[in-house]
């Protein structure tokens, strides 16, 4: 007899660049829309498929007001020791674009990081 895991466990989500543009607080799916909230969308890991870097949970999002679509999700970023003293916040901007599957437990990405790219601060 197999284990059995609960139903829904391991579906993804695609979220393709190419996909119609994403509306808070709904996510592309393949065939349906499905529902996301951002407290859902923050209690997953964010894991970088290039190397399997496991980035951290969604701290916050960048959203476009004119076109009303999601542009970006923010990770945490190391900060420095000055900055962790002020109680900044430091995140890691990742573009949608670069959003490959958004799952169950993780949010899957390959991340295009550009030489001396800046850090998202709150």
């Amino acid at each position: 007899m197999g284990a059995r895991s609960r139903p829904g466990a391991h579906r993804l989500y695609h979220s393709p660049a190419t996909s119609p543009p994403f509306f808070l607080p709904y996510a592309y799916a393949e065939k349906e829309l499905t529902r996301v909230t951002l407290s859902e969308l923050k209690q997953k890991e964010v894991i970088d498929l290039s190397d399997g870097r496991r980035l951290g949970r969604v701290m916050d999002l960048e959203f476009c007001l004119k076109d009303s679509r999601i542009t970006a999700l923010v990770v945490p970023a190391d900060t420095s020791l000055l900055q962790s003293l002020r109680g900044e916040k430091c995140g890691l901007v990742i573009p949608w674009e670069d959003v490959y599957r958004i799952g169950d437990d993780v949010v899957l990405v390959t991340i295009h990081q550009k030489e001396g790219a800046g850090c998202w601060q709150q």
